[in-house]
């Protein structure tokens, strides 16, 4: 089963970003208490080297799902 349909079965929350910015999406693990990401390695190091991360709490995040190539 897809993480979406998981989300949907278990009234979770989804948030769907339909442009990608790191600094958006940093913002949002934090503002949401987002706590799983599915994301291609590409856009995770983008989020890994963007300035505002260490000043960015990420601690809800409990599961990074990537794949396709190296991830960072």
């Amino acid at each position: 089963m897809t993480v979406e349909f998981r989300v949907l079965r278990t009234a979770d929350e989804l948030a769907v970003m339909p442009d990608f910015e790191a600094g958006a999406a940093n913002r949002a693990v934090r503002e949401h208490g987002i706590t799983f990401i599915g994301t291609v390695p590409t856009i995770l190091a983008m989020m890994l080297a963007h300035p505002d991360l260490a000043a960015t709490d990420v601690s809800s995040l409990r599961i990074v799902g990537s794949g396709a190539a190296r991830v960072p």
